[in-house]
């Protein structure tokens, strides 16, 4: 089956070489049934010397049974070393997949449990894992494993999947190899291999009709009798086939209780001997198909020699049949002490509604969510959905979109919304189906009819059910903000306050959101959640992200940031999958502007993976921005454009203004630097363009200070000063230290004095100290390339170097080489980066809040560091200042504070 597959066979070798030296990857061998590719995985297998293999196998029959595929893959580590060395709430979240019982749990846990045990077991010894035939394994179990194949890089784990037909959005975007025909040399010596005696003549045929399929090729040409002529045209693997003839008639001449136990082997999910011998025939029932090459059997196990071959015995039996022999595994099940399994046969029998079994489903559903299974539980309730008569049917199947939903799988929670809509002859499922389909657009649709379904679902539940009519009204206004609505984000806080007044202050700071005038005490995260309400308190998802939010538009971005922190341990402990994109989001751009850069490309990288993961276009989207951002400001013009482009391709069909605004932001902001005002001025200003797809009002208020350096260097003083004039009267009253900061560098370089403009620049450098360091830098780049065209070079010389050491601490090469081309007339030269006598960003940073009369303990809560690192970088750097203890930093000039 291998011959022709020397380039499959070569990846395979190259990858289990790399992990052997220590690099983990995946790779997923797609084809048409046939191809080769559970040859490939057995291949694999049989290389896989030294390292440990853990192997599994979809079955149709099981692919919506919750941890299916996890039972399988990973039983061989249950009770080893490898899980109980997992942190606790980890183990106990393997161990309740594994029908072992533990405490609750949530997807988010649970995949990052399985990603974690493999790099256990993977710390003793390389790890292959195998999977065959994907598409039929639970979404639960391909949701974790591929959650686990996209984190695996730096470590010795190598998973291989295979799946016939097109990759599932689980998959997507993991390495493939795609299986095609073979040669036609490759395909006539297997052919030739497997060929009888006097079968010669019917060669040319065969190799027609099998289309270089390897299985086809080996069953044709040992059974040529059975070779008729039919259409050419027909795929090799299709029902008609010559293929499927083939085997068909192989499997038809089995004996009576051979075909039952095959069609028992194909439903069931294990194929252990022992569930189908409890199904009351006798196991050597199989040893004709032994014989025929259909089954092996092995320790215990009965497999079928192809995937195929599964397939093909179920197709091949009629639904009475079907559903009896999920009567019989049913039994089989209870008596050997199986209740999940057995009841999903059991279900998977009946032959009408039954609301014994949709009721025990429904409770079934439960207790699978709560073991992190919320993937799998859509399936269960879907399944009880169509077991149910009455109103019971509607509200089970909004349920399992619901929780579709929850475990990012949009598309299906889309197609159980639909199939409830068939249902609106209630209120209550009315509100339901608003619901669900307001929360998957408000993650991968368009924003405004996110924001109009989300309100009206809560307010048909305002009265009977305020806490959720709240939380969903604080989603709505999510959805408003991205899709630039402020009069409609604002009427969402005000409906707010009116179904709970608990609310009030909350409300206050919602509707005031983009306004930028919460003062720093009233915004404090910490306090907001002290505060909160009972109904806040009661969520885990809101009671963290409505403080995170909240504090991240006030002046203090800093304790927003520490917050945030907490608010994503908390999320990886508690939280969703679906759900970690949002701080995620809000953690990722706080760090951008607080100048943890590398933070904030770590965290938007791995938003942009679960975003992709749960199918959340809107996110990418958002994170695709933040990521267009960082590359702007390093000067990487080519990833700048292409996480750009990506943004834009999902957030203006999506009505996703507040990402497209920022994408166009960062383009703005890379022509810039490259001196391309004119296309800099283009980009910018479509942000306050109102007609332009990428405007949003808060972002191109925040990006004033930028449009007006572009219009001034482009030549447009005039069009500069209507900006600068019409964000006036906005940052006047807003309480944010960014806001005044950026209006005092319009202000400066708008100015016509050399006195004003002096003190503006000067205003603007020490308003925006120490929260915003690359703002801190513009403004000292900008006020010292003034300085040396009005031939005060002594002044400008401290200037651009903390512009330049601040510039090259964050990684902004482009920005720190105009700082080093501009401080070098002056008569200083830049600072090499090895250069012993400069500040570091992080020294600079601590010095400067030292100055301020600030302790190490409140130095190191602003900046993330403990009391005992301040007190390290305080020690390098007074050398470098030439002062001996803190109470002399506070002497020294700012422009001192330099290391220059």
């Amino acid at each position: 089956m291998l011959h022709g597959r020397e380039h499959e066979l070569d990846v395979l070798d190259r990858s289990l070489l790399a992990v052997r030296g220590g690099k983990g990857g995946a790779l997923v061998l797609s084809g048409e049934p046939g191809m080769g590719k559970t040859a490939l995985l057995r291949a694999a297998e049989a290389r896989a010397d030294g390292l440990t293999v853990l192997s599994a196998t979809g079955v149709e029959a099981e692919a919506e049974l919750a941890f299916a595929g996890l039972h399988q893959l990973l039983g061989p580590l249950s009770g080893t070393e490898y899980v109980d060395g997992l942190p606790e709430p980890l183990r106990h979240a393997v161990s309740a997949a594994l029908g072992l019982g533990g405490p609750d749990c949530t997807d988010l846990v649970l995949y990052t449990a399985v990603a974690r045990l493999l790099g256990q077991a993977a710390a003793r010894h390389p790890v292959l894992v195998t999977v065959d035939d994907v598409q039929w394994w639970d979404r639960v179990s391909a949701a974790a494993l591929a959650f686990a194949a996209r984190r695996i890089a730096t470590q010795p784990v190598l998973v291989l999947v295979a799946v016939s037909g097109e990759a599932g959005p689980y998959l997507a975007g993991l390495p493939a190899l795609p299986l095609t025909g073979l040669p036609p040399t490759a395909a006539g010596a297997v052919f030739d291999e497997h060929a009888p005696s006097g079968s010669a003549g019917y060669r040319e045929t065969v190799l027609a009709a099998a289309g270089g399929n390897p299985l086809a090729l080996v069953e044709l040409a040992r059974t040529p009798a059975e070779v008729a002529e039919d259409d050419s045209t027909t795929p090799v693997v299709a029902p008609g086939s010559r293929l499927h003839r083939t085997l068909g008639a192989r499997v038809r001449r089995m004996p009576a209780d051979t075909r039952l136990l095959l069609l028992l082997l194909a439903l069931d999910g294990t194929g252990r001997a022992d569930v189908l011998a409890g199904a009351g025939l006798d196991i050597a029932a199989l040893v004709p198909a032994e014989k025929a090459a259909l089954v092996r059997c092995a320790g215990g196990h009965v497999r079928f020699r192809h995937p195929l071959l599964r397939a093909l015995v179920r197709a091949d039996a009629d639904a009475a049949e079907i559903r009896a022999a999920h009567r019989t595994l049913a039994d089989s099940l209870e008596t050997s002490g199986e209740p999940e399994r057995a009841l999903w046969h059991r279900s998977l029998s009946a032959e009408g509604p039954d609301e014994d079994l949709a009721a025990r489903l429904d409770e079934r559903s439960a207790a699978v969510a709560r073991c992190g299974g919320l993937a799998g539980a859509a399936s269960v309730l879907r399944l009880a959905a169509r077991l149910s008569t009455g109103p019971r049917r509607p509200r089970r199947l909004a349920a399992a979109g619901y929780a579709a939903w929850k475990s990012g799988q949009p598309d299906l929670a889309r197609s159980l919304a639909a199939e409830c809509a068939a249902h609106r002859n209630e209120p209550e499922v009315n509100a339901a189906i608003d619901r669900l389909n307001g929360l998957v657009a408000l993650g991968d649709g368009d924003q405004r009819s996110a924001y109009d379904m989300l309100t009206r679902s809560a307010m048909s539940r305002a009265g009977t059910a305020p806490g959720e009519a709240v939380g969903l009204l604080f989603m709505a206004a999510a959805a408003a903000h991205h899709a630039d609505l402020p009069g409609e984000l604002a009427a969402a806080a005000r409906r707010i306050v009116a179904i709970d007044g608990g609310f009030a202050e909350y409300g206050g700071l919602l509707a005031g959101l983009t306004d930028a005038a919460a003062d720093a005490e009233t915004s404090d995260p910490w306090r907001l959640r002290d505060r909160a309400p009972e109904h806040l308190r009661a969520s885990d998802v809101h009671q963290w992200l409505w403080p995170l939010v909240l504090s991240s538009f006030g002046p203090r971005p800093g304790r927003a940031y520490e917050f945030g922190l907490e608010a994503v341990a908390e999320f990886t402990t508690n939280g969703m999958h679906a759900i970690v994109t949002m701080p995620e989001l809000w953690l990722a751009e706080l760090a951008f502007e607080l100048g943890f850069w590398e933070q904030s490309g770590t965290r938007a990288a791995e938003g942009l993976r679960s975003a992709h993961d749960t199918g959340q276009r809107s996110r990418q989207a958002d994170f695709h921005a933040v990521l267009a951002m960082l590359a702007a400001t390093r000067g990487e013009s080519g990833d700048c454009r292409d996480h750009a482009r990506r943004c834009h391709d999902l957030a203006i069909p999506l009505g996703n203004r507040l990402a497209a605004a920022r994408a166009s932001w960062a383009l703005g902001l890379l022509e810039l630097a490259r001196g391309n005002h004119d296309l800099a001025v283009e980009h910018l200003a479509a942000l306050r363009d109102p007609a332009a797809p990428t405007a949003h009002g808060y972002l191109g208020r925040l990006a004033t200070a930028d449009l007006v350096e572009a219009h001034l260097r482009a030549g447009q003083r005039n069009r500069a000063r209507q900006a600068a004039d019409t964000f006036a009267p906005w940052a006047n009253a807003s309480t944010s230290p960014l806001a005044r900061s950026r209006l005092a560098r319009c202000r400066a370089l708008l100015s016509e004095h050399d006195d004003d403009t002096d003190k503006l620049f000067t205003t603007a450098l020490a308003t925006a100290a120490p929260d915003h360091p690359f703002e801190q830098a513009r403004t000292a780049l900008l006020h010292g390339e003034w300085l040396r065209r009005v031939r005060r070079p002594a002044r400008a010389r401290p200037l651009l170097r903390q512009a330049h050491e601040i510039f090259r601490g964050l990684g902004a090469r482009v920005w720190a080489h105009a700082a080093a081309g501009q401080l070098r007339p002056t008569g200083a030269e830049p600072v090499a980066p090895s250069g012993g006598d400069s500040l570091t960003h992080r020294e600079l940073q601590v010095v400067r809040l030292a100055a301020g009369g600030l302790s190490n303990r409140e130095i190191g809560a602003r900046l993330f560091l403990s009391p005992r690192t301040v007190g390290h970088h305080l020690y390098r750097a007074f050398p470098k200042l030439g002062v001996a203890n803190r109470a002399q930093l506070r002497s020294l000039e700012p422009e001192e504070l330099t290391g220059g």
